[in-house]
């Protein structure tokens, strides 16, 4: 889209320079504002990483050099996702740059980690920063570095694989968060020793507030160790503040985006021409135009046989107006729309409504209130169970429209047979007289400044106004005579039914609502009524159900693979629940909704509060023979500044992403993975070691 609409724009430059003395032409509307608004987002959001990576490890390393080291592996960690995306063939869309957006924090997870092991290694060492120490310091990480970048491929890599509309939107995102996970892995392992050799990077112990950390975290854990009931009371209570908050969250399938766009339709009387319809437009902008937050507007009204849009779309009718309103730069679009609603008064009310996001249409979900389908093998018996089901709405019924709606006005044909045989004429004949007077005929082409015009010849308008005058149109008999068409028939004017919609193999009509009673949920169980938006939403519900099915079990079986265990990986995934409440907090606080992208934040979730876990059994695992207590509160105080530091990048990196006032489909998802991050790892620090003590004792710890 934004390859054409520059395109487009380049062409228009040069029909401004070629007819600009006689035309004012400009354009009016880019539709691709959101995507060129993304791509400034993930410049700001990997900026704004990269500046929070540096802020937060100088915070806790007090070293500028290794500071710097995250500052070069983050865009070269993006530069490498982009070549993967070229690799598979995607494209920098909305999508990707999303999930480009949400890996920022994340690009540096690997890198954090392993620099904090150097440094700790460096130390132990006596200052000695030999390449042998450096190896083995990166070599200690291998089993966490590898378990971490495994999960988040684990969880990414089925939605690849999710089918329908979903799936092929949500792969983008998917490669892009897999590929920084690679990327970032790489770097870890190579370019990351090799920049902690050569710059003048040094260990500070820990200051005061980390230090300070540090003594309330063990004293706080070896209290619950030696209390779990405390620790029992204190998960009830997360998960009692979960529970609580999942009253107040809202559902939907796709989050609606403020576009500055507000969109009105109004219908006119059957039968209004497209003149008549163009000055109701004209007189409605008008009146918008002075309103407060109006920056412009235009109209569309009705279309041509070439129309390709207009005649897609069985609801269009020559008699409608969409007019389009543009909302000055930071005023909302919701609060004009229902301004609008106060302010434009007409004998015929519009519809004011928000524009319908692109995933909307494609899955075919009507977020404008509730809808249903009357469906039958005949159009006939269509419109007699469409009397049966408004009779079984009762007074639902008021406010129910049914689409495509109304009729139309039109001339037709009745003819006589046997007059048609005497007079040597046939239906073809008078069929091409009455489409050749009133809609013409083309029987050559114009060139014209290089571009090709069609010539029609047809009846002069004031020879085709009224039915006498189509009865005179002139039909050639058999022997060349002219034969009046109403000679050969009646031809009356009478009321055409609107169009049938076509769904399934049957014919259907459209009944909509702006809310659903009980009478309607009655009408919905009908054998004969289909529900385009329910069957949708089972389906992509079962898509999305199977999903974390099976990313939840082959993160356990890619675990059992790594740590040679079956019931190690429950453990470790224990972290995942721990984050709902957090997620749920989230959603409610930050005013977004349970949807499909949301729910991909959750999915995302998985991998990245595993990571914490596999940190904290790698170190119990190195100290095994110890005593217990020592290798539970010494190994989760050694992991405490990694952990800390790789939450607080990602957590903050994701923040710009939230405070967009512009909004993104990704805010939600953002959303979702701070509060479940946040909660989890607070829990993980203390609930994982707790899980882990009957291990480390049967592991040989005395």
């Amino acid at each position: 889209p934004v390859e054409t609409v520059d395109a487009l724009r380049a062409q228009v430059s040069e029909l401004a320079r070629d007819y600009g003395r006689d035309l004012d032409i400009q354009l009016e509307f880019d539709g691709t504002g959101a995507v060129r608004s993304s791509l400034s987002t993930l410049a700001f959001d990997a900026l704004a990483g990269v500046l929070v990576a540096f802020v937060v490890v100088f915070l806790f390393v007090r070293d500028p050099a290794t500071a710097l080291v995250i500052v070069v592996s983050v865009p070269i960690s993006v530069i490498a996702t982009l070549g993967v995306l070229k690799l598979f063939g995607r494209t920098l869309n909305l999508f990707s740059i999303g999930g480009l957006a949400l890996s920022v924090g994340m690009m540096v997870d690997h890198t954090v980690v392993v620099l904090e092991n150097l440094h700790r290694r460096v130390s132990d060492a006596g200052g000695r920063k030999t390449v042998a120490v450096v190896a083995d310091a990166t070599t200690e990480l291998s089993l966490s570095n590898v378990g971490a970048t495994g999960t988040a491929v684990i969880v990414f890599l089925p939605i690849v694989f999710l089918p329908g509309v979903v799936g092929s939107v949500f792969t983008d995102l998917s490669l892009a968060v897999m590929g920084a996970h690679l990327a970032s892995f790489l770097l870890s392992i190579t370019l990351v020793p090799a920049l902690f050799l050569l710059l003048p990077t040094r260990h500070h112990p820990a200051g005061r507030i980390m230090a300070g950390l540090e003594g309330r975290y063990r004293s706080t854990l070896e209290r619950t160790l030696a209390r779990p009931g405390l620790l029992a009371m204190s998960l009830g209570l997360v998960v009692a503040v979960g529970v609580g908050a999942s009253f107040l969250l809202r559902y939907e399938f796709f989050p609606v985006l403020d576009e500055g766009v507000v969109d009105l339709e109004i219908s006119l009387p059957p039968g209004t021409t497209i003149a008549a319809s163009a000055l109701v437009a004209r007189d409605l902008e008008s009146r918008l135009a002075p309103l407060q937050g109006v920056a412009s507007t235009y109209s569309r009204v009705g279309g041509d046989t070439d129309d390709a849009y207009y005649h897609a779309d069985p609801n269009e009718r020559q008699e409608r107006i969409h007019t389009r309103v543009l909302v000055v730069p930071g005023f909302g679009a919701e609060a004009v729309a229902r301004d609008l609603w106060a302010q434009v008064k007409l004998e015929s009310p519009p519809v004011i409504s928000l524009p319908v996001s692109p995933m909307v249409r494609l899955l075919g979900v009507d977020q404008a209130g509730v809808s249903m389908l009357v469906t039958a093998n005949q159009p006939s018996a269509v419109q007699d169970r469409l009397a049966e089901v408004l009779v079984q709405l009762g007074s639902e019924a008021k406010g129910v429209r049914v689409f495509p709606e109304g009729s139309r006005p039109e001339v037709a044909f009745h003819p006589d047979r046997p007059l048609l045989a005497q007079m040597g004429a046939d239906l073809t004949s008078v069929a091409e007289a009455l489409r050749d007077g009133i809609d013409g005929v083309v029987p050559t082409k114009v060139t014209i400044a290089g571009r090709d015009v069609d010539v029609r010849v047809r009846m002069r308008l004031e020879d085709r106004e009224s039915l006498e005058q189509v009865k005179s149109f002139p039909v050639q008999g058999s022997g060349g005579q002219l034969v009046r068409v109403g000679d050969l028939g009646t031809v009356s004017e009478q009321d055409a039914q609107a169009a049938f919609y076509r769904y399934d193999r049957s014919d259907a009509l459209t009944l909509r609502s702006a809310a659903a009673g009980p009478a309607w949920m009655a009408a919905e169980a009908r054998p004969d009524v289909r529900v385009p938006a329910r069957e949708t939403a089972q389906e992509q519900t079962w898509s999305f159900g199977l999903t974390f099915l099976l990313v939840l079990v082959l993160l356990y079986l890619f675990l059992g693979a790594q740590l040679g265990s079956f019931r190690l990986p429950l453990l470790i995934m224990i972290s995942i629940p721990l984050s709902f409440s957090g997620i749920i907090v989230a959603l409610v606080a930050g005013n977004a909704s349970v949807n499909a992208s949301s729910l991909l934040g959750v999915v995302a979730l998985f991998g990245v509060v595993i990571n914490n876990s596999i940190l904290l059994f790698q170190v119990y695992r190195d100290r095994s023979g110890a005593p217990w207590r020592d290798v539970i509160v010494g190994g989760s105080l050694t992991r405490l500044r990694p952990i800390l530091m790789t939450v607080s990048i990602t957590v903050l990196s994701l923040a710009p992403l939230v405070l967009d006032p512009r909004g993104s489909a990704e805010s939600g998802m953002a959303l979702a993975l701070i509060g479940g991050l946040a909660v989890s790892t607070g829990l993980t620090l203390f609930v994982v070691p707790r899980l882990f003590v009957p291990w480390v004792r049967q592991g040989g710890a005395r």
